[in-house]
Parts: structure tokens; C-alpha cells; sequence
């Protein structure tokens, strides 16, 4: 079984100018509500460091990077505990388009616990991805403002 959710913002800015705040892993603690801590390196098959703050308590987990595709993707999958248990992958995409760039937070969900835990995941899952596109399109206009 698999389920997905996702959400999506229209940013001002190029693509080039939101991957550049997307990378900066130390600043998501200054703008990203959701995941204020990544750390670990930006490439295929690292392993990530994710200080999630769910509901205002806060948690580390581990992610593989899955794909970095500079100025268009970036993803990572999380494993509860053990693979096929409750697997998530998550991508932040960027598609060009002439209002700026369309930002696409892609949640997709699997493994035999999905149809159990499905309606708390959804509810609180796709709010998170809501308020982390949202938080991106601002902290990108922010510094990619004309005059700044």
C-alpha cells in the first residue's frame, strides 16, 4: 500500500535563488518550522541528521539522501526502524515556471503499518508539508528581493 500527499507554492524567485536557501543547511533552523536541523552531506546516499519538531516536541531521525539535482530536487527516505515497516520519502522539487519557480513538497508514504497509522499521518503530515512550503517561499523572497 502506498499513500502520498503534498503540497505546493508559487515563489518569486529563480530556481537557482531557492536552491541556494535550500541547501544552506545551518539557516533551516532560522526559517523551517517543521525541520529546524538537518545535518550531514547533500548527496546520494548519505546519511541525514533530521531534528523534526513535531506538535512542539522535538526528535532526531535518520534519512538516506536520495537524489540532489541542483536547483530542481531534492529528497530523502526515512525508515521506522526497520525497512518496510513505515517508509517515507520526501521530496522538495523545483519546476521553473514564468511566476518564478512552482515548489513541490512530495510526501509519500509505505510498508505494512501504513493502513493503521494513514489518518494521523495525513492529518499532521500534510500540514507539515504545507507550513514547510510556505516557510521556504518566505525565507527565499526574503533574501532574493529586488534591492536586497
Amino acid at each position: 500500500m502506498r499513500r502520498e500527499l503534498f503540497a505546493d507554492v508559487t515563489i518569486d524567485a529563480t530556481p537557482q535563488q531557492v536552491w541556494h536557501v535550500l541547501v544552506d543547511l545551518p539557516a533551516w533552523k532560522r526559517w523551517n518550522p517543521v525541520l529546524p536541523g538537518v545535518e550531514g552531506r547533500l548527496e546520494t546516499g548519505a546519511m541525514l541528521r533530521l531534528t523534526v519538531d513535531q506538535d512542539g516536541r522535538r526528535r532526531c531521525v535518520q534519512a538516506e539522501c536520495m537524489r540532489v539535482l541542483p536547483a530542481r530536487e531534492l529528497s530523502w527516505l526515512r525508515r521506522w526502524h526497520v525497512p518496510g515497516l513505515l517508509d517515507s520519502e520526501e521530496r522538495l522539487v523545483l519546476e521553473e515556471d514564468e511566476e518564478g519557480t512552482r515548489l513541490v513538497v512530495r510526501q509519500r508514504f509505505s510498508g505494512i503499518l501504513l493502513p493503521f497509522l494513514w489518518p494521523r499521518l495525513r492529518s499532521r503530515r500534510a500540514r507539515a508539508g504545507w507550513q514547510v512550503a510556505r516557510a521556504l517561499k518566505e525565507a527565499t523572497e526574503a533574501v532574493s528581493a529586488p534591492g536586497r
